[in-house]
């Protein structure tokens, strides 16, 4: 969560040995706080400093009783 207890969604890329890929940690902070079954991540301004093109990104997470995507 961030400071104002919302939910992150962080991509977390790694090489083989463990060490960081040069793109990961991207994604998005919820702009509310969420309902089941769905929450929205718009990209943060981290992803806005990293990867410019992907500012208008969009992840998002459903649940029901058999899912989770």
């Amino acid at each position: 969560m961030d400071e104002a207890g919302l939910i992150q969604l962080k991509h977390d890329h790694r090489h083989e040995d463990g060490s960081e890929n040069q793109v990961t940690q991207y994604g998005g902070t919820a702009s509310n706080t969420g309902s089941m079954p769905m929450q929205f991540f718009p990209a943060d301004q981290f992803i806005a400093e990293l990867l410019p093109a992907a500012v208008g990104n969009v992840w998002w997470i459903t649940m029901d009783e058999t899912s989770f995507t």
